[in-house]
């Protein structure tokens, strides 16, 4: 008789895990992705005046270069790539350009312009005026801060 009821306790017990199954209701995801969804990338972008001993020697390249350049003594590799800072925008009448960078990361970008540099043979200044949204509204006001 143990026998028996140790094959009856196991079948009422597998009856119970199936009946506790069954009851449970399961969400229908219906072909929902439960990853996070990659979140778009807040960028701002910066006025900057740049002042330079002899300004027809500044050229776009070289000055995008000179900026990674200071992030990188400043801050380090991990600071570029933090900042991801792009020259976007040159004007060589007023001196201005404007510099994509990433949201959390333009205060870094604008420390890191506190010294002076040597940069495309001639001594550089980047000054910082103010920091806008889009592109647009950084080109609009170029005239006004030049």
């Amino acid at each position: 008789m143990c026998g028996g009821e140790l094959i009856l306790s196991t079948i009422a017990l597998a009856l119970s895990i199936l009946a506790l199954l069954n009851s449970r209701k399961i969400p229908d995801l219906g072909g929902t992705s439960l990853a996070k969804k990659n979140e778009k990338v807040r960028k701002r972008y910066i006025l900057m005046h740049v002042l330079s001993e002899e300004p027809k020697k500044l050229e776009r390249k070289c000055l995008e270069e000179c900026l990674v350049k200071l992030l990188k003594e400043s801050y380090g590799n991990v600071g570029v790539a933090l900042c991801e800072p792009k020259l976007v925008y040159f004007d060589v009448k007023t001196k201005s350009i404007v510099v994509r960078c990433n949201y959390d990361a333009k205060d870094l970008l604008i420390a890191s312009t506190i010294k002076y540099t040597e940069c495309c043979g001639t001594l550089v200044k980047f000054i910082p005026l103010r920091a806008f949204g889009t592109l647009r509204s950084a080109r609009d006001h170029i005239p006004k801060f030049a």
